[in-house]
């Protein structure tokens, strides 16, 4: 089973968050997506910026979605 990262950019003051961004690699287990996370929701966050996350008090929520090559993968933004 392969594994598709799915990140979430939120803003706890405006109470909403971004729509999901998929990454486009694959993980061969769960363990590789969920390190891959911890280092995207980082690049995230720097993209961002400090004024911005401070400001919106940004935070970055990611998983791993288990994904069947009989499955057509998620879409949305490149992670």
């Amino acid at each position: 089973m392969k594994f598709i990262l799915s990140i979430l950019i939120c803003s706890h003051v405006q109470g909403t968050c971004l729509p999901p961004i998929h990454s486009p690699d694959m993980y061969g287990d769960g363990y590789k997506c969920m390190l891959a996370g911890y280092d995207k929701a980082k690049e995230k966050l720097i993209e961002v910026g400090p004024e911005e996350v401070n400001k919106q008090q940004v935070f970055v929520k990611f998983g791993c979605i288990p994904y069947t090559p009989a499955e057509t993968p998620p879409t949305g933004k490149p992670a």
